[in-house]
């Protein structure tokens, strides 16, 4: 049964948990132990020698994938940056590009729409959009050019 409380979320959560051998665990944990937020979508993404960002949404509340940076580690201070793109999304899913490093793009689902959009990750509010040659329908013609 499910008991509901003012001001205490309720599940969804994202937990996590340890394993050096894939055979045993720990109990699992909250990630996000803010007892007023559920997150139902989370994409972390190590920028190498530089800090650590996370992408948060919940259709919920939020209504928007928010960025979290922290520099002292997955287990550190999270500090709000912003909302990279002010649209009714969801869904986060952050890339490093394999021929430039040094660049990062975001995806985020187009909620009750069709597709994801791209845009290009610089990690201060907002994100630009990515060329049109990275959006999901451009690259599904690309493949069924060279498929047959």
């Amino acid at each position: 049964m499910r008991y509901l409380t003012p001001g205490i979320a309720q599940d969804p959560f994202i937990c996590y948990l340890h394993t050096g051998d894939f055979k045993t665990f720990t109990a699992p944990a909250r990630w996000n132990t803010d007892a007023s937020a559920t997150v139902t979508d989370q994409e972390i993404q190590h920028l190498g020698n530089r800090p650590y960002v996370r992408y948060l949404s919940n259709i919920d509340t939020m209504k928007r994938v928010v960025l979290d940076r922290s520099d002292d580690g997955l287990f550190g201070t999270w500090k709000r940056v912003g909302v990279p793109v002010d649209k009714l999304h969801e869904d986060p899913a952050s890339y490093q590009d394999i021929l430039r490093p040094q660049r990062f793009y975001l995806w985020e689902d187009d909620y009750g729409g069709a597709v994801y959009e791209c845009y290009t990750e610089d990690f201060t509010v907002p994100y630009e959009p990515c060329t049109p040659g990275l959006t999901p329908w451009s690259c599904y013609l690309d493949r069924r050019r060279y498929v047959r």
